[in-house]
């Protein structure tokens, strides 16, 4: 379009550039927002089953032990 052809290259690569800045964050923000899920129904699952071992959590929500073994230390 003209409004393309008008505009530098200068400008063009800035605008590129915020736009995937946008959508980097945007993911990123997303990625945060999972984990903090997660990580929050860890906290309950691990106060209403206090007695569950750490593997045994681990294996049944597909994280890391050490994770685990993170968020009860927190509790």
């Amino acid at each position: 379009p003209f409004e393309e052809r008008a505009k530098t290259t200068y400008e063009q690569i800035l605008e590129k550039g915020r736009e995937e800045g946008r959508k980097e964050g945007h993911r990123e923000g997303l990625k945060e927002g999972r984990e903090e899920e997660v990580l929050s129904v860890l906290r309950a699952f691990l106060k209403k089953q206090p007695a569950c071992s750490d593997e045994e959590v681990a294996k049944l929500f597909e994280v890391p032990v050490e994770l685990v073994r993170r968020v009860r230390q927190l509790l």
